[in-house]
């Protein structure tokens, strides 16, 4: 008696498992009591009534062999962004108040299950569809570059002839790029018209 096994105190001798298994009465750290067979003390499979396991699901500790994929770096990467005020990009994420779900933060394996579930694929970026908003299933999306591109919360928007599009939008309309459009009509002063239906000129 008195022995102990991780968070796990030894009380007292608990009656055998129906297949003969020693059974002991533990109190945990934390102060709840459970009952343990004793080869899984012995062997450290079980270091406390529960609460241990608990503890790593809120600090995202747990081992899922996952640590080295794709999927647990933009994890991380979000996670880095939104607390990290060293990094240069934190005053687009954390420093305007972006968050992410507790879900999500404090356990890999729902981000990683809602990934799965949403159209994830190696070539996919996370993109959240109102950029005021944080990390969230209901926010998030699976999209290539180019979606994402156009979703960012810098980029401008014109509407002409009942459509709405970003400057890249337009500029790949007329063959040309953001550049060329944003150019025409902050730099040159051209109209919003002219900018949009004037043909881009090639080089001979």
């Amino acid at each position: 008696m008195g022995q102990r096994f991780g968070r796990l105190t030894v009380v007292s001798r608990a009656e055998n498992t129906k297949a003969g298994q020693a059974r002991w009465e533990c109190i945990c750290k934390c102060g709840k009591n459970t009952v343990v067979v004793s080869q899984y003390l012995r062997g450290s499979k079980i270091k406390s009534c529960g609460c241990l396991r608990k503890e790593k699901l809120k600090t995202g500790t747990i081992k899922h062999g996952e640590s080295k994929t794709r999927l647990y770096g933009i994890w991380e990467t979000i996670k880095r962004r939104l607390n990290e005020k060293k990094r240069k990009d934190y005053r687009h994420y954390g420093g305007r108040g972006i968050l992410i779900c507790d879900d999500w933060k404090n356990d890999f394996r729902s981000f990683r299950n809602w990934a799965l579930s949403n159209g994830y694929r190696d070539n996919l970026t996370i993109d959240r569809i109102d950029n005021n908003k944080g990390y969230f299933p209901a926010n998030c999306r699976w999209v290539d570059m180019k979606t994402q591109a156009n979703n960012k919360r810098t980029n401008r928007y014109i509407t002409y002839n009942g459509k709405t599009k970003t400057f890249a939008e337009w500029g790949q309309e007329i063959g040309g790029s953001a550049t060329l459009i944003r150019d025409r009509i902050d730099k040159l002063g051209w109209s919003i018209e002219k900018a949009l239906t004037t043909p881009v000129k090639r080089k001979k």
